[in-house]
Order: C-alpha cells, then structure tokens, then sequence
C-alpha cells in the first residue's frame, strides 16, 4: 500500500479513538449516531460535526434505542478486542502489515463493530503480548529445576538462528510436561562463542540474577561447536 493510504488508515485510527461515536474501515469515517459517512480530510470538520445539532440529536435518540451488547462499545472493550485480535493473529502467524489491505479493513469495518487497530498499533501491543508471556514464563519456572536445549539452524535468507529452549524437571508429570521458547537469537557464525553467548542472554531474560545451578541438564546436537560450548 503507498505511503499516503497507510498514513490515512491511522489517521482514521487515530480519529475513531478520539471521537469512539465513529467508525472506520481504513478508508472511509462513518458516524454510527447519523448512520452516514462524513468528512475526514481534517479534524476540525469532525469537530464540527460532533457539535452540530443534527449530531447531538441523534446521539440521544440512539443512546435511549436498545442495543444489542455487542454494539456497546466501550474503551475497556475495544482495548480487549485489539489484545484478542492481535494474540490470534500473532499465533496463526498473520502478518501484520496487512492490515493495511483496504479489503481486509473494509470487511472488519463491514461487519464488526468495534474498530480495527492500525498496524503501527498492533506492533505496539505485540510488544505488551511479549513482556506479559515472558512474565508468565518466569513465574512459571520460579525456584524450578531446568533443562536447557539450544538448537542452531538456517533460516530461508541464509541466517544462522539458535533458538533456546527451557523446560521444567520434576516428578510431577504436569510439571515436566512444560516447555518454553525463552530466546530467538541471530548468530554472526556458528561457534561456541556464539552459543555461550546465546545461553548467557536466555539465562539473564529468565531473570538478570538467574541462578545457574537450577539447569540441570543441556540438551544439544553433537556438533563439535556445540560440545565445546558445553
């Protein structure tokens, strides 16, 4: 999508955040009181419209109508939908960046009627998902033994990654069933420097004082690098 319409998207975004009586598929700002589209090329002309009479009275005579739930909307909600749809979207590996499509928004616009966070958005709350699980993560191994793996492979653009692995050691088979992704890391060559410095970064993401002596057992590949890294 070019420049202009990603920008208009989270003007529109921005606008409908502002003024929740709005609504937005991306390209067009709809009022749900006067149920028609209005003018969006500035924020002074919906200043103008909100204050209208017109406006005002149909806000009251859509505030006293009954609604079904799920078209009251509030900012707790909208604030929970955008948290729901991006954990989804994040775990079915969706791109972000087509939330830019007009059809894609347009369709959310079309049939949902709670507003659709831009991009820029969702990245930002893809930030909030990623600190809220590894918190998890830590409470959930807090005072536990562990086992460690780090695996290193290429990824489709030549990469060398390492991906480290954490789970739990304990007689309770709930326990041990547990396993955590805690560190996706992009090495500059395969060596056993790099996967002592992989190790050192997951240890201190678990928590900056982690205690060493809880990981009872690194699991691996035999490569020769990675044995000596061990």
């Amino acid at each position: 999508m070019p420049k202009a319409k990603h920008q208009k998207t989270d003007k529109l975004a921005s606008y409908v955040a502002k003024y929740p009586i709005f609504k937005t598929d991306g390209v067009v700002l709809f009022c749900k009181a006067c149920n028609k589209s209005v003018s969006s090329e500035r924020l002074y002309s919906l200043q103008l419209h909100v204050a209208s009479l017109a406006h005002s009275e149909a806000e009251k005579k859509s505030s006293t109508s009954t609604q079904p739930l799920l078209t009251q909307t509030t900012s707790s909600n909208q604030n929970q939908f955008a948290q729901d749809l991006c954990k989804a979207l994040v775990a079915s590996d969706f791109p972000l960046y087509k939330l830019r499509n007009e059809n894609l928004t347009s369709f959310f616009g079309k049939y949902v009627d709670l507003t659709i966070p831009s991009e820029t958005s969702m990245r930002r709350i893809v930030g909030e998902i990623y600190n809220e699980t590894l918190e998890t993560i830590r409470m959930q191994i807090k005072n536990k033994y562990l086992w460690i793996s780090i695996d290193e492979t290429t990824d489709s653009s030549g990469r060398y990654i390492a991906n480290v692995v954490c789970g739990i050691l304990d007689t309770d088979p709930e326990e041990a069933k547990k396993h955590f992704l805690v560190h996706v890391a992009e090495l500059e060559k395969p060596d056993h420097a790099a996967i002592a410095r992989c190790f050192d970064d997951a240890t201190k993401l678990l928590d900056p004082k982690f205690d060493k002596t809880r990981i009872l057992l690194f699991l691996t590949d035999a490569a020769p690098y990675m044995v000596k890294a061990a």
